[in-house]
């Protein structure tokens, strides 16, 4: 059957509807009245096409209107028969949509209530559930009216609810059952809002969308807030609560509704299932949210005031919590920890951090374990900022639990730590390893086994080192040996290939430390150990060089110089097997160094040495400084320089300043080696009537691993028991390798600064001829030829080959530097072969041009004039024609004279010179007599020179030399006259002298030839004649004013020459 809208009827038709539905109304009256003729159309007597429009019309009429009184009942009476199921759904699904639009519009239904209940209630099950349910609602205005059927419609409506939620009126039902709760909540008996719980419960499980589980939510607000939860209903509430929490949009009002309840009286009842819940294996979205709702209701931030309760009350809870490894119930257990330790920890005792601690470690445990992830980074950063909240606490003394499980759980997962966290950690542990504790040994080891040996960061190694220096430096009088053997010997080993510079050098300086204070048989495991790590760039294979850069040299650079002061210091002590190895240590790195240059070619300063530069270790040749500060006195025992770090550095100055400058344990040997004595005290001479058993301790080539070998000869004083007397140990080193070094290096080392504290500190080591001469054996010779090599050899290619040098160096610069060790070779003539001295005395021949060392090659060639005359007869031509090809200077001025005036006494030196030879001499020291340009002293000294060879050179050469010697100093003196001319007023006195002298050299010239002719016809003086004679013309020289010098050597001359024709 088709429907008729009103949009198509006609107007004379709607307007005859009008008239019919309004017909008997009085005016002004809304209220709808059945008149017979609409009775007659609903009846069952119209047909049901009939019946049906008229429902239709009348439910549009309805919407807006009433019907009369008492028409209800009427029109229910005219309807009920299209209810009936055997009518069509249509039929009843028209009637049902009237009857909800009567409902809906009549708030007061009087018994038509219960009638329209018992409709729904026998065919609920039967009809669609949408127009029913409807109609339902209508029926009990939305919950708010049940007048008449107030008994009823809890149960009614408990039974209907499972369809009602299965169905897609599942959220109207919702919104009913919080409408009914709020207004009717009386007329609900305990089984009705437990059942209405528990299928809300089960439909929040199920919701399809977060409104309905919203919807869910309200249900179980309203229940709490305007109905009476009973207690067996609890559990299933708390229960879906704790799932709700979890979903993010749905967690707010999870939360307002949990806190209301625990504010009721059922708030402990509450927190008890929610403990049991927390303790149990169920699911961990329901654990977790239990826990939320506990830790928030106690210490969270909107907190329950009416729970009396301390965090002690629910930490075994959280604690049997954290057994489960969950990462849900894991993140909510460390967030509830954190917020308990942030904002509770006055609260907090003894038992209760025992509790948080072990919870701690359980989430620890599991972290840990899980995979690597988002959540497990989440989960550790909460987990460090408890660790660090209570790290914090403790430095405050706020921290009420035990310091000794707090620091095991971070001992236990320092891994995880960051770096401040552990120091703290190894400060507290450094205060357990005490002598007086059990086991303190294997807990020191064990400390340095986790943090030095398996920790991964520098800085936590470095302070493992830390700690064990300081438990050393308390312990090391009583347990020191203990302590190197047990522990630092086993923990150090390998050190060397450690990869963190910084840790080896921290190491390093331990070791240093260690072998400075000990005395006992621990020290050569000790320098075994550092001899490692010097000598660990060169022990890969020889193919493969290891090329070190500057910043990877440090532990070198500090074990260098460690094993100069152990050397120094071990130099006073005994065993003198410690300073021995130190010794044959750094002998055998330069050897090394030398054989493998290229290892050290990125570090320019591993060779380098404390005391060079402002007397700071700037590492400046390390084992060459050593070497160079090495002295022997003439008992040749070793000592230094300067006094080094001696036995007596931890005593008082008084004390120290006794301590003698050379060692009484060790001597000087080059020929024999080590060789260790032991001399009974008393024993002044060694008795050679005794018996002695002496074998040699030599070094190998490379010198590597034979300087701890040492045997011993023992000497015992005749008449006297062994036994009762005390030994004196002395041992014999010899230097013979460190020199050969010294000889290689100044081949083959390149680096400009390097080469140059070489050749700079060579005459002051040179000058204790103990060191290097010693008893028995010298090496002199290899260095005389070595300084040679530098000046000669040209295949060296210096100083090009060179590298750090000064801009513009230049060979002359480079040798300049070489002179002065060549110069200071002379006083070992007597242990140099001729033909070395010769060599000698030819590089300094080539030395005297030199702007530096010129004056000193002078007066080197002086000295081998005295002490190398056979050398110096055979090259004295040649010497004396390189100097008079040297300009007159200032500088040259005094060495050059004394040279001269020197071998004047040696008459064997000179006698094979001829005309030129004194020529040459005369030339080189008339330019000395300009007064204007040198001193008085050169002046005088220089006339004196001619003076003293005029006589001694040969009578027929004597009259050329005079007008030599005039013609030259006529020159000097017109020179230096003209000079004087453009000189100030004040230089007259200056002329005026050299005019007389001009005067009086032209009539003493005069005078000298006519006296010459006159005695040429008078017999010849006897010898003491001669002698009187120059003795009254010296006098009479005296008595001239210095101006006048040289008129005084030209009448000296002239005289001398008269008294010996």
């Amino acid at each position: 059957m088709s429907k008729d809208s009103k949009g198509d009827k006609s107007f004379p038709e709607r307007l005859k509807r009008w008239f019919k539905l309004e017909r008997g109304n009085a005016p002004g009256v809304r209220d709808i009245r059945l008149t017979e003729e609409l009775r007659l159309e609903l009846s069952s007597d119209s047909p049901a096409a009939v019946r049906l429009k008229a429902i239709r019309e009348l439910t549009e009429v309805l919407a807006s209107r009433r019907l009369e009184e008492y028409g209800i009942e009427k029109l229910w009476t005219l309807i009920c028969d299209l209810l009936c199921l055997p009518c069509p759904a249509e039929h009843r699904h028209t009637t049902l949509q009237m009857l909800t639009t009567l409902t809906a519009g009549h708030d007061r239904l009087g018994p038509m209530r219960h009638v329209f209940y018992n409709y729904i209630a026998d065919n609920y099950q039967r009809e669609d559930t949408k127009p029913i349910f409807d109609f339902f609602r209508e029926v009990i205005a939305e919950g708010k009216q049940l007048e008449y059927i107030d008994e009823y419609v809890g149960p009614f409506l408990l039974d209907w609810l499972p369809g009602l939620l299965a169905s897609s009126q599942a959220a109207d039902a919702l919104n009913l059952i919080i409408i009914l709760v709020k207004f009717n909540s009386a007329y609900l008996d305990e089984p009705v809002v437990t059942g209405f719980v528990k299928q809300v419960v089960i439909q929040l499980h199920r919701a399809s969308s977060e409104g309905e589980a919203l919807l869910c939510l309200r249900v179980l607000d309203a229940v709490l807030a305007y109905s009476y939860l009973p207690s067996s209903a609890l559990p299933t509430f708390i229960t879906a609560l704790t799932r709700a929490v979890n979903v993010p949009t749905l967690t707010a009002e999870a939360w307002k509704i949990m806190r209301n309840l625990l504010g009721t009286h059922l708030g402990n009842s509450g927190l008890f299932v929610l403990c049991r819940l927390i303790q149990s294996h169920c699911d961990a979205h329901m654990i977790r949210g239990g826990i939320f709702f506990v830790t928030s209701a106690l210490w969270g931030s909107s907190k329950v005031s009416s729970l009396h309760y301390k965090p002690a009350a629910v930490l075994p809870n959280l604690r049997e919590a954290a057994k489960n490894n969950h990462v849900l119930v894991v993140y909510e257990i460390a967030l509830s920890v954190q917020k308990l330790v942030s904002k509770m920890y006055m609260e907090l005792h003894f038992s209760s951090w025992d509790l948080v601690l072990d919870i701690l470690n359980s989430l620890f445990e599991h972290t840990v374990a899980m995979e690597d992830g988002t959540e497990k980074l989440t989960i550790l950063g909460l987990l460090r900022e408890i660790v660090d909240a209570i790290e914090q606490l403790h430095a405050l003394h706020q921290f009420g639990g035990s310091a000794e499980k707090f620091f095991s759980l971070i001992d236990k997962y320092s891994h995880l730590r960051p770096e401040s966290s552990v120091m703290r950690l190894l400060d507290y542990l450094a205060l357990r390893v005490d002598p007086l504790r059990p086991h303190w040994l294997a807990n020191l080891g064990t400390l340095l086994n986790q943090y030095f040996r398996r920790d991964p960061r520098p800085n936590v190694r470095t302070k493992a080192l830390a700690i064990l220096s300081e438990v050393y430096n308390r312990n090391r009088y009583t347990y020191g040996k203990e302590v190197v053997r047990n522990v630092i010997s086993i923990q150090m080993e390998g050190i060397e290939k450690e990869e963190d510079v910084g840790v080896r050098t921290a190491a390093v300086n331990l070791l240093v430390h260690i072998a400075l204070t000990q005395k006992s048989e621990v020290v050569p495991d000790v320098l075994t150990l550092l001899e490692n790590i010097v000598m660990a760039p060169y022990q890969g294979p020889s193919s493969a060089v290891q090329v070190v850069r500057e910043s990877e040299a440090a532990d070198m650079i500090a074990a260098v110089a460690g094993l100069i002061r152990i050397f120094k210091k071990k130099l006073w002590t005994l065993p003198s097997s410690h300073a021995i190895q130190a010794y044959g240590i750094l002998i055998a790195c330069l050897e090394c160094h030398y054989r493998t240059q290229a290892v050290l070619d990125n570090v320019a300063r591993v060779r380098q040495q404390t005391g060079i530069r402002n007397g700071l270790m700037l590492c400046l040749c390390v084992d060459f400084e050593m070497i160079f500060e090495m002295r022997a006195n003439s008992k040749y025992q070793l000592g230094f320089s300067r006094m080094p770090e001696r036995a007596g550095d931890d005593e008082k100055d008084s004390i120290a300043a006794l301590v003698p400058p050379f060692s009484p344990y060790i001597m000087v040997d080059h020929k024999h080696g080590q060789r260790l004595h032991l001399h009974s005290q008393g024993d002044h001479t060694k008795d050679h009537g005794d018996e002695e058993e002496e074998d040699e301790l030599g070094f190998n080539k490379a010198m590597r691993s034979e300087f701890n070998r040492e045997e011993k000869e023992c000497v015992v004083a005749a008449g006297g028991e062994a036994s009762s007397q005390h030994r004196v140990e002395i041992t014999h080193l010899s230097l013979t390798q460190a020199a050969m070094i010294v000889i290689v290096a100044m081949k083959k080392e390149k680096d400009w600064e390097v080469l140059r504290m070489i050749l700079d500190r060579m005459p002051q080591v040179l000058q204790n001829k103990a060191l290097i001469l010693s008893r028995d054996a010298n090496d002199i010779d290899y260095f005389a030829a070595t300084l040679c090599a530098l000046v000669t050899e040209k295949t060296l290619g210096l100083p090009e080959s060179l590298h750090n040098t000064p801009t513009k160096f230049t060979r002359s610069d480079f040798q300049s530097f070489v002179f002065p060790v060549l110069a200071s070779l002379a006083s070992y003539h007597m242990h140099m072969d001729p033909f070395l001295q010769q060599k000698v005395i030819k590089c300094l021949e080539l030395g005297v041009v030199s702007r530096c060392a010129g004056p000193l090659c002078v007066s080197a060639l002086t000295l081998c004039v005295l002490e190398m005359r056979d050398s110096m007869i055979k090259l004295l031509r040649e010497v004396m024609l390189n100097l008079s090809k040297i300009t007159a200077t200032v500088q040259n001025a005094q060495p050059i004279l004394e040279f001269i005036s020197t071998f004047l006494h040696l008459p064997k030196v000179y006698a094979s010179f001829v005309s030129d030879q004194y020529m040459s001499i005369f030339a080189i020291a008339i330019p000395y007599t300009n007064p204007f340009k040198f001193n008085h002293y050169i002046v005088s000294l220089a006339y004196h020179v001619i003076s003293m060879w005029f006589l001694k050179c040969r009578l027929p050469f004597r009259r050329a030399f005079v007008q030599f010697i005039t013609k030259n100093l006529s020159i000097i003196l017109s020179n230096e006259d003209a000079n004087t001319r453009r000189r100030s007023a004040s230089a007259s006195t200056g002329e005026q002298a050299l005019l007389n002298a001009r005067t009086r050299m032209t009539r003493s010239q005069s005078f000298s030839h006519k006296r010459l002719e006159e005695l040429k016809n008078e017999p010849q003086p006897s010898l003491c004649a001669v002698w009187n004679m120059l003795f009254l013309i010296m006098n009479l020289l005296l008595l001239l004013e210095p101006l006048d010098a040289l008129l005084r050597c030209l009448l000296y001359l002239l005289s001398i020459s008269v008294c010996l024709h």
